[in-house]
C-alpha cells in the first residue's frame, strides 16, 4: 500500500466559525496517499465519522465504498476529505447541512490539503463540496453532474456527482455516483476529458438549401426529428425551428423564425417552407424517430396542422423500458447522449447563455425560453460574442447547433437502445422487451399524445361554486380557531402559532419534535391528539380545505415555477391540457405533468365535508367519465403475470399496496411505522428502496 498522509490535527484547530463553543467534536482532516491522482471531497463528518475520527465510515461511507469498487477503483488509492472539518448538528444532535460561512471558514484547509496532494481529478460529492471547490452553481448537482470542469485554482479537473447520503434516500442515484467515479478514472487515464465529437449541422437559411435538404432526407427509410418551441404548451406552443437527422453525425436545421420570434422569411416563403418542405418530410413513409416524440408531434399539430405520419420510435420510452430502475433523472436526452455517445454535454453553451441572461426556472436553465437565444453569429474581434466560437468556425450559433445535436442524438441513441433491448431479451427468454415496446409502449405513446393535446373539459361554474364554498368554510373555521386561541390575528397556517395554541394554551402533551427541536404539528402527530380538544380536528379540517383550495382549485400567491392550480391552466376553450408520460415512474404507471397533472386530483374523503374535486372534470358529449386507481390496478396485473398469488389475494380483499410493501419488507404495517417515532425515519429513508425492491420481486 502507498504511504499514507493524515494532516496534522493541531494545524486544523479552527475557531473562526464559532462552531467549537461547547463542542468536543474533532476536526477531521483528509486521509490518503500523499500524491493521490483522485481526491474525493464530501460535505462533512457525520455521527459515525465523529465517533471514530475518520471520513466516510457510516452508511454513506459503505455505499461510497461499494461505488468505488464497482468503478474499479481502490479506496486506498484515493485521497478522501470533506469540505467542512467538524460535524455540524442541530439542537437534537442530528446532522445538519453546513452553513455558507462554515464552508467559507473551512475552505482554507481544503485548499491547503489539495495543494499538498495535487490530484489530477477532484470529485465533488454533493452540493457543499461543489460550492467549496468551484462556487455555488445554478441548478445544483443535478444540473452539473457528469460534467468535467477545469479548475485553475487547483490545477485539476473537477467532476461533480451526488453525495452518497442522497443515494441512501434515492437508491437509483447510486448508479450516477458509480458512473461519475468511472468518468474520473477515465480522465486520469486519458489525461483529460474526451474530446466531444460534434454533429455537422447544416442550417437551411434559404429555400434552395431547404429543398436540397428535403430531397436528401427523403431518400432514407427513417428520419429523426426534433422541435424547438416557444414555451411548452400543447396547443399554444409553436415550433420556431425543426431539425432532422437521417445519418449519424449529421443534421439539417430548418429555422422558421429568428431569435425573439423575429421574422426570417416573408409570409410566402414561410408558407412554402411549411407546405413544400416540412410537410412532405413529416408525412413521408419514412419511420419517424424522436426522443419525446409525443411532444414534438403535438407541437407539429399546433404549428403545421397535422400529426406526423409513421411515428415509430420514442427514445425516452425505450430507455425507460430498458432502465426504469434508474429513476426519472436518467431518461433525459442530454443525459443519455452524454452517457452513451461521444457527443458530450452539447447543451453547455446554450445553458450558459440562458443563465447569463436570466432565463431560468427552478434554479435551472429554462428551455422554454430557447426561442430568445441567438440564431446567428455576432463576431467581434474574431470571436462570436454569443457562443464564443472563433470566426473561422464551421459550427452554427447557439440555437441551430443545439437543435441539430438534438435530432442527431435521438438517431444515434435509437441504434444503441435497440441493441441494449435485444441484449436484455437474449439474456433471459422470459424477457420480451422488444415486443413489449412495439406492441404496447408505442401504441400507448401515440394514443396519449392525442388525448393530452385534446385535454379534459372543466366544469367552470362548479369550479366557481367550489371556490366560494371552500372560501366560506375556511373563513368560518379560522374564526372558530381565533376564538379558541383568544387571538383575533391567529393564523392556522403558522406552525409556530398552532404549536403555541396546542402545547402552551391548551396544555397538550408534546409527542414528537422536529429535527430543530420544535414541537411537531404534522398530521400524524395531531391525529393522536384529535380526541383531546375540538381544536385539533378543526385544524385538520382547515388544512384539508386549504390544500384543496390552494393546490387544486384557485392556487395561491406563489413564486414563479411552483405548481399552478386548475383555474390557472384552463384554456380559452374550457379545456385543461396535460403531458402524460409512461417514462417517469419505476412502476411503469402513467404520470401526468403540468400544465395540468390530472392524476394528482385526490378522491374526496367524506369526513372532510369537501364536495367531489374529480367532478370538476366532465365528459364530452356522448362520452362517459370513468375514474380508476391505476396505480393499484397496474400492480395487481403485474402480480398476476408474476404469479405472486399472496399479493393477488391481499389486493382482492382490498388491502392497500403500500400496506403490503411495508409489511412484507419492513416487518410492520405502514400505520405502525408512522405511529412509532423511532421508526419514522427508517420508514421514510427506506421507502424508495422498498418500492424498487417490491417491483423487482414482482417482475
Amino acid at each position: 500500500m502507498p504511504p499514507w498522509t493524515t494532516f496534522e490535527r493541531p494545524a486544523l484547530r479552527c475557531r473562526a466559525c464559532g462552531g467549537f463553543e461547547g463542542v468536543i467534536s474533532p476536526c477531521i482532516s483528509g486521509e490518503g496517499p500523499p500524491h493521490a491522482q483522485i481526491a474525493l471531497v464530501g460535505e462533512g463528518p457525520g455521527e459515525n465519522e465523529d465517533l471514530r475520527d475518520t471520513n466516510f465510515i457510516g452508511r454513506a461511507g459503505e455505499l461510497l465504498d461499494g461505488a468505488i469498487h464497482e468503478a474499479k477503483l481502490l479506496r486506498s488509492d484515493l485521497f478522501v476529505m470533506n469540505a467542512v472539518r467538524c460535524r455540524r448538528t442541530n439542537k437534537q444532535n442530528k446532522n445538519r447541512p453546513p452553513k455558507m460561512r462554515e464552508i467559507d471558514h473551512c475552505r482554507g484547509f481544503t485548499v491547503d490539503e489539495l495543494a499538498s496532494v495535487q490530484p489530477k481529478v477532484i470529485v465533488a460529492l454533493g452540493d457543499v463540496a461543489m460550492t467549496s471547490l468551484i462556487g455555488k452553481q445554478l441548478g445544483g448537482v443535478t444540473e452539473h453532474r457528469g460534467k468535467v470542469k477545469w479548475s485553475e485554482e487547483f490545477q485539476a479537473w473537477v467532476v461533480v456527482t451526488f453525495h452518497p447520503a442522497y443515494a441512501l434516500r434515492k437508491y437509483q442515484i447510486r448508479h450516477w455516483i458509480v458512473e461519475d467515479l468511472k468518468l474520473a478514472k477515465r480522465v486520469v487515464e486519458e489525461g483529460g476529458p474526451r474530446e466531444m465529437v460534434p454533429t455537422q449541422v447544416d442550417v437551411c437559411w434559404t429555400l434552395d438549401d431547404a429543398f436540397k435538404a428535403r430531397d436528401d432526407l427523403l431518400t432514407y427509410d427513417e428520419i429523426a426529428f426534433d422541435t424547438e418551441t416557444k414555451g411548452v404548451h400543447l396547443t399554444k406552443s409553436e415550433a420556431f425551428c425543426y431539425s432532422f437527422a437521417a445519418r449519424e453525425g449529421h443534421a439539417y436545421v430548418f429555422p422558421r423564425y429568428d431569435a425573439n420570434w423575429q421574422r426570417h422569411w416573408t409570409r410566402g416563403e414561410l408558407a412554402t417552407l411549411d407546405h413544400d418542405v416540412l410537410r412532405p418530410l413529416l408525412l413521408s413513409d419514412a419511420k419517424k424517430i424522436g426522443w419525446h416524440i409525443a411532444f414534438d408531434a403535438c407541437v407539429t399539430k399546433t404549428t403545421l396542422g397535422f400529426w406526423p405520419r409513421n411515428e415509430d420510435f420514442c427514445g425516452m420510452t425505450a430507455h425507460h423500458l430498458w432502465a426504469n430502475h434508474l429513476g426519472p433523472l436518467a431518461h433525459g436526452l442530454k443525459i443519455c447522449a452524454a452517457s452513451y455517445t461521444d457527443m458530450g454535454r452539447y447543451d453547455d453553451a446554450l445553458d450558459a447563455w440562458l443563465v447569463a441572461h436570466g432565463y431560468t426556472d427552478k434554479g435551472k436553465p429554462d428551455m422554454g425560453q430557447v426561442w430568445r437565444a441567438p440564431m446567428w453569429h455576432d463576431f467581434v474581434d474574431g470571436i462570436c460574442v454569443e457562443c464564443r466560437e472563433p470566426e473561422d468556425t464551421r459550427k452554427p450559433c447557439l440555437v441551430p447547433y443545439y437543435a441539430g445535436q438534438d435530432s442527431d442524438a435521438a438517431l444515434r441513441l435509437k441504434k444503441i437502445l435497440v441493441e441494449k433491448i435485444h441484449e436484455a431479451d437474449a439474456s433471459d427468454p422470459r424477457i420480451k422487451l422488444w415486443s413489449l415496446f412495439y406492441d404496447e409502449r408505442m401504441p400507448v405513446v401515440r394514443e396519449h399524445q392525442e388525448m393530452d393535446r385534446k385535454g379534459v373539459r372543466i366544469n367552470v361554474p362548479y369550479l366557481n361554486e367550489l371556490s366560494a364554498m371552500l372560501g366560506d368554510a375556511l373563513t368560518s373555521m379560522r374564526t372558530q380557531l381565533c376564538e379558541m386561541a383568544e387571538n383575533a390575528t391567529f393564523n392556522p397556517s403558522s406552525r409556530n402559532q398552532v404549536a403555541a395554541l396546542f402545547y402552551e394554551t391548551l396544555g397538550m402533551p408534546i409527542l414528537e419534535r422536529t429535527e430543530t427541536g420544535l414541537a411537531s404539528t404534522k398530521e400524524e402527530v395531531l391525529l393522536q391528539l384529535r380526541d383531546m380538544h375540538e381544536a385539533v380536528p378543526l385544524l385538520l379540517a382547515y388544512r384539508a380545505h386549504e390544500k384543496i383550495k390552494g393546490t387544486y382549485v384557485d392556487g395561491k400567491d406563489t413564486v414563479a415555477g411552483q405548481k399552478k392550480a386548475l383555474r390557472a391552466v384552463i384554456d380559452e376553450d374550457g379545456y385543461a391540457r396535460m403531458n402524460t408520460f409512461v417514462s417517469r415512474a419505476e412502476t411503469f404507471r402513467f404520470i401526468s405533468t403540468k400544465p395540468f397533472a390530472y392524476h394528482t386530483i385526490p378522491k374526496t374523503d367524506p369526513k372532510t365535508g369537501i364536495p367531489s374535486i374529480r367532478a370538476l372534470i366532465i365528459p364530452d358529449d356522448g362520452s362517459v367519465f370513468v375514474t380508476r386507481d391505476w396505480r393499484q390496478q397496474e400492480f395487481f396485473i403485474v402480480a398476476c403475470l408474476a404469479e405472486q398469488w399472496d399479493i393477488v389475494d391481499a389486493m382482492t380483499v382490498g388491502e392497500d399496496v403500500h400496506e403490503i410493501v411495508t409489511r412484507e419488507l419492513g416487518g410492520l404495517p405502514k400505520t405502525a411505522y408512522l405511529a412509532a417515532p423511532d421508526a419514522t425515519d427508517f420508514y421514510e429513508e427506506d421507502g424508495e428502496r422498498w418500492k424498487s425492491k417490491a417491483d423487482f420481486e414482482t417482475y
